[in-house]
């Protein structure tokens, strides 16, 4: 993964938190200028025109992601609960059953 990318990451999640350029700069030990060029690139690379834009971008997809991901794991809940009635069925199936009892 190259410097650049990392950088922009970082860049841009400080960015969707409210930082400042010059807050980012410090938080990364790099000058204001450099965060400057970056963010002017993250801003072009996600088509938005401010970090308004891009706030509110960012938080879509990271709602969109929330909500895969809590589908994701309801869905592993729902086949446990699918595993675990099996399970009971197949006990209470095998239990022995006086005669003439189905």
């Amino acid at each position: 993964m190259s410097g650049n990318y990392k950088n922009r990451n970082r860049i841009t999640k400080l960015i969707i938190e409210g930082h400042s350029n010059a807050v980012i700069a410090s938080k990364l030990n790099v000058m204001e200028s450099l965060v400057k060029y970056h963010v002017t690139k993250i801003l072009k690379a996600n088509n938005v025109s401010s970090r308004a834009q891009l706030i509110a971008k960012n938080s879509e997809s990271y709602n969109l992601k929330l909500m895969r991901d809590k589908i994701s794991n309801l869905t592993k809940e729902l086949e446990l609960c699918r595993l675990e009635l099996n399970n009971a069925k197949a006990k209470l199936y095998s239990v022995s059953l006086p005669m003439g009892i189905k």
